[in-house]
């Protein structure tokens, strides 16, 4: 019999960490964010869109407050998993505050447009989306739902606006 090289293991929760880094990664948030947003030179550590990546994991783990995003981020892997070269305490309220009035200043609005127009694979859902509608030539109530939540015009959808590529 073979002696056991592994003398204990210790595990550390992570959640769903590894699929929202993966989700991150395809949707490419923090280098859109990162290439429209100037980051002010005094910030040397986390970026823009690295803070915008660890409150909106806060969000998703329902971390609301920002100056609890710091503890979180201490006591658990999770943005350890999804942001691996960022310390805990780089996360503290006042850099993520920063981040939020820098993007409100550039324009939220803007910036959605931005994140929708160049994620590549947000493009492609886009896109499979517009196909299986011009197919069906209609948009059922969940699409009309969907978009009023988006806050995307109907008009927006209409078979010429939607298909006009020029």
């Amino acid at each position: 019999m073979t002696k056991s090289v592994i003398k204990s293991v210790k595990t550390q929760p992570v959640g769903f960490a590894p699929i929202l880094k993966h989700y991150f990664e395809r949707c490419a948030i923090a280098k859109i964010i990162d290439e429209n947003i100037e980051l002010d030179p005094s910030r040397k550590v986390l970026t823009h869109g690295q803070a915008s990546m660890a409150m909106i994991t806060g969000i998703l783990f329902q971390i609301l407050q920002l100056y609890r995003i710091c503890k979180f981020a201490t006591e658990t892997r999770v943005l350890d998993v999804i942001l691996p070269n960022i310390t805990p305490d780089q996360y503290f309220d006042d850099r993520l505050a920063d981040t939020l009035d820098t993007i409100f200043d550039y324009g939220i609005g803007n910036l959605k447009v931005l994140v929708t127009i160049q994620s590549p694979f947000i493009k492609t859902k886009i896109k499979v989306v517009q196909q299986k509608m011009k197919r069906l030539n209609v948009l059922n109530p969940l699409q009309k739902d969907i978009l009023t939540i988006l806050e995307v015009p109907m008009e927006c959808y209409s078979y010429e606006h939607m298909f006009d590529t020029g």
